[in-house]
């Protein structure tokens, strides 16, 4: 069961029910057997046609079982338990993202075959964990594996379009052997998970002719059998040889099928709270704490601790009239602990009467640490030297970068000023040595740096200058691109001449040919064609050669971009794209003096580390910078940091995980009216009043009003094109984008929101309100007509995650967060594509009946008092 029906890519039709009831306790989920006990409560998840939870109800006497399902099998599912005789069973409609139970309701929740069909397996199994009672068991078992015998080409033919329908479509086909891993991330400890594997063996006539017969009805009559026609993964052709590769399964005496699975049994320690404390409990209050890679770090600035020559670490200095602030404890030496500590017992009570209060800061987010504690002179030093800088030309660039910053990177702005990230990295990066710092005696072969600041405050052009700046030095200093413009020059001179003379004796290419000197690795496409173009604009000034690769372009335009016989000097990719470059020619990153590895949060997270990490490796024979750059560390990427660069030298500013205060934070609540719980027109009149609102406002052309930018972040990719589609019956220009946009489309689409340029329209009719373009009254079932006029002065892009990472959304002003974010880091990407570069901005959380509002309000708080949300 999914969140979007048509995930489920066969459906629920008669071949499809046939397997399902096959299903039973002993074959399906003999793993949960030693946890049953009468008089439980136990939720089956994608219940189907209710055969394991038919079972379940007839295991355990006295107990109550609930399955849920999309409507269609559940019909059959109350046939079959009033049939069996079976009357402590009920089967209801349900969602497992949003499950219709309280908190604390099941001692066992059961789900089968089901997280491999949906698009966000973590927020389910969150669900799950929601409504397991302290003490309860949470199950899950997946597919994991398959094999076969004989060969056969047709049911490889069906592996294989089933698992790219499966992933099209949002799912995942062959999970079961990573769930433990997605039980983690939901919250629960590693010490509550066990993991079990089990599994099915079809080969005797009976057990052939059931399986292999129900996939050959499935492959040509199923709603996977549409889809794979459809999207064009499969000809009905295929589909019929992949039917009768089954049926040959079946009259094969010798065949034999077998399917693997994957299973965790997961106890919910939970806790319950005495007295009244119990009635007021919160959701948040129940919950682990989030995993390391969700969950900021507070001691990001903090370096790894210097040591003596003894090997004893270095006691740190406070001096200075607040050098002692912001300490958990006192540190007076001399004092016994246990009379430092005398004043309370074990539990906290206070031993002159009363009860000690622990609860401060962040109680939702339970992310709130005191900061690490800097020295005062440490501080004043650092504010010191930030306030000398007020102009680009006191960093120490060649003068072409110069020129560049004012003719390009920030062309059309007034005050050209440098952000306070750009004065702490560039003479950091650039090797100026202040009155403050140290001497190196010798220089290290390379240096490791970790830029981190708050999102929209110029980081990218903190590492441009001064890698573009490096590259142009190095150039002047390297013999053989001495000697090949030398050559280029004669032969110049010599085409010039109207003398008849031999042709060149060599067609050798640039040194730099697919060897550059700097590389910068992004996450996706979006970023790489947008930090690609403000290389390219600096490039008109400083006269360097740079390259932009990624999945948008074809491999025909990568080859030419890479080896084209001018050189290139600074190459900006993916890491997927360059890793699978570097594998077939090594050599590529011979010549890298400068790597930056941007968003690091992501590159060096699971997903993209090995690669990430791969590139680093093979730079490291030539590298002399390595340049980490994020808005966000969590705690997961700091400890790796610690370990993997234990000299990275840490440049960070002082706002780095807190949203500008200039960015005001605004709540809708959902479930009031006129909304009534429906979200969608809630973002509708959220736009309609921000739309008029600029139509009510006169500039100084009192024919043209402004044109209005406005992002809404959704959690899930379906979820954009739903959103963007009811928005434009509202009369409202609303386009979707998501991992399915095509790239060149994604270009277009963020071409709108990036730009700084102030567009404007021409004044129509004044729009009014939504309300104003409604019947007062709608029959029930009946949806509202579209809308009678529309809002030309508003642009809205509705989109997940992927715009919200280092998209420079410029003319963005106003930010809609449909969903809650599910972390700090979330809400720290997505409210930062406004309010950057020190404009003013507006966010707005849409919070609905199942929404965590206390996250939100301890957010808004934050925001408020300009706090870092850790």
């Amino acid at each position: 069961m999914a969140q979007q029906p048509s995930v489920y890519t066969t459906d629920h039709a008669t071949s499809v029910l046939q397997t399902h009831k096959w299903r039973t306790v002993a074959n399906s989920a003999a793993y949960l057997i030693p946890y049953l006990k009468p008089g439980m409560t136990i939720l089956d998840i994608g219940c189907g046609p209710g055969s394991i939870s038919i079972d379940l109800a007839r295991l355990t006497p006295d107990s109550h079982v609930t399955g849920i399902d999309v409507a269609d099998p559940l019909a059959e599912a109350r046939a079959s338990a009033v049939a069996l005789g079976v009357n402590n069973v009920e089967f209801k409609v349900g969602d497992i993202h949003a499950l219709d139970f309280p908190d604390d309701s099941f001692d066992v929740v059961h789900v089968h075959q089901v997280l491999q069909h949906i698009s966000d397996p973590v927020k389910a199994i969150r669900e799950m964990r929601r409504v397991a009672k302290p003490g309860g068991i949470v199950a899950a078992r997946e597919s994991a594996s398959m094999e076969w015998f004989p060969e056969s080409a047709g049911i490889t033919a069906w592996r294989d379009i089933t698992g790219k329908v499966s992933r099209a479509k949002g799912g995942n086909p062959h999970p079961g052997s990573g769930i433990h891993s997605w039980a983690r991330e939901a919250g629960f400890e590693r010490s509550q998970i066990t993991c079990s594997t089990g599994s099915w063996c079809f080969s005797s006539n009976e057990e052939r002719a059931y399986w292999g017969g129900s996939m050959a009805e499935r492959a040509l009559s199923s709603g996977f059998a549409k889809i794979a026609v459809d999207g064009g993964y499969a000809t009905m052709e295929e589909l019929k040889d992949i039917s009768n590769a089954w049926l040959d399964f079946v009259d094969d005496d010798n065949a034999w099928f077998g399917l693997l699975h994957g299973e965790i049994n997961v106890r919910f320690a939970g806790r319950k709270l005495p007295g009244a404390m119990q009635a007021q409990r919160h959701a948040s209050q129940a919950q682990s704490r989030l995993p390391k890679r969700m969950s900021l770090s507070p001691r990001v600035a903090q370096p790894n601790p210097r040591t003596s020559e003894s090997g004893k670490p270095v006691r740190r200095r406070q001096d200075g009239p607040f050098g002692g602030m912001n300490l958990k404890e006192a540190g007076i030496r001399g004092v016994p602990e246990f009379q430092r500590t005398s004043r309370t017992d074990s539990k906290g009570n206070d031993r002159e009467g009363g009860k000690t209060n622990r609860r401060e800061g962040y109680h939702a987010l339970k992310m709130q640490r005191a900061l690490a504690p800097v020295s005062y002179n440490s501080r004043t030093a650092v504010k010191e030297r930030l306030q000398q800088i007020d102009s680009f030309k006191k960093f120490q660039l060649l003068p072409s970068v110069q020129e560049s910053i004012e003719a390009q990177a920030l062309k059309g702005l007034e005050d050209v000023m440098p952000t306070a990230v750009q004065r702490l990295t560039i003479p950091a990066l650039l090797g100026e040595v202040s009155k403050h710092q140290r001497k190196k005696t010798a220089k290290a072969e390379r240096e490791d740096f970790l830029i981190a600041a708050e999102t929209g405050s110029g980081k990218t052009l903190s590492y441009l200058l001064p890698v573009i700046d490096a590259v142009k030095r190095a150039e002047q200093q390297d013999a053989d691109v001495e000697e090949y413009n030398k050559m280029k020059q004669e032969e110049e001179l010599k085409q010039n001449n109207l003398t008849l003379v031999s042709p060149p004796l060599t067609n050798m290419p640039h040194p730099t040919t697919g060897r550059p000197r700097a590389v910068i690795l992004l996450p996706t496409s979006e970023l790489v064609s947008q930090v690609g173009t403000l290389l390219k604009s600096l490039s008109h000034t400083v006269k360097f050669r740079s390259a932009l690769i990624s999945s948008s372009v074809s491999g025909k335009v990568i080859r030419n971009r890479l080896f084209s016989p001018g050189g290139v000097d600074i190459l900006v990719s993916t890491p997927h794209l360059l890793a699978s470059i570097a594998e077939s020619d090594p050599n590529i990153l011979s010549r890298v003096t400068h790597l930056v590895i941007d968003e690091a949060d992501s590159l060096l997270d699971r997903g993209f580390s090995p690669l990430t990490s791969e590139i680093i490796d093979k730079s490291n024979p030539s590298l002399q910078q390595l340049i980490l750059c994020s808005a966000t560390i969590p705690r997961s990427l700091d400890s790796f940091l610690r370990k993997r660069f234990p000299d990275i030298r840490r440049l960070t500013t002082p706002n780095l995980h807190a949203i500008p205060r200039r960015v005001q934070l605004g709540v809708v609540d959902v479930e009031r009216d006129p909304y009534r719980e429906n979200k969608n027109l809630a973002c509708a009149d959220t736009i309609w009043s921000i739309g008029k609102s600029a139509a009510d406002h006169e500039g100084p052309d009192k024919n043209a009003v402004d044109l209005k930018h406005v992002l809404v972040f959704v959690n899930e990719r379906e979820k954009t094109q739903e959103v963007a589609e009811y928005l434009v019956t509202k009369g409202i220009n609303a386009v979707a984008l998501s991992r399915d946009t095509p790239e060149h489309r994604a270009s277009e689409i963020l071409a709108d929101f990036t730009s700084s340029e102030k567009l404007t329209v021409p004044r129509g009719e004044n729009p009014g309100s939504l309300a104003d373009n409604q019947p007062n009254y709608l029959p029930f079932g009946q949806e509202a007509p579209p809308s009678k006029r529309n809002l030309p002065n508003m642009k809205v892009l509705v989109t997940t995650d992927l715009g919200s990472r280092g998209i420079d959304t410029l003319a963005v002003r106003h930010v809609i967060l449909y969903d809650v974010p599910h972390s700090t880091i979330d809400f720290i990407h997505r409210l930062g594509r406004t309010g950057r570069m020190g404009r003013r901005g507006r966010g707005i959380v849409l919070v609905g009946k199942n929404d965590r509002k206390d996250v939100v309000r301890e957010v808004k708080e934050g925001m408020f008092k300009g706090q870092a949300l850790i």
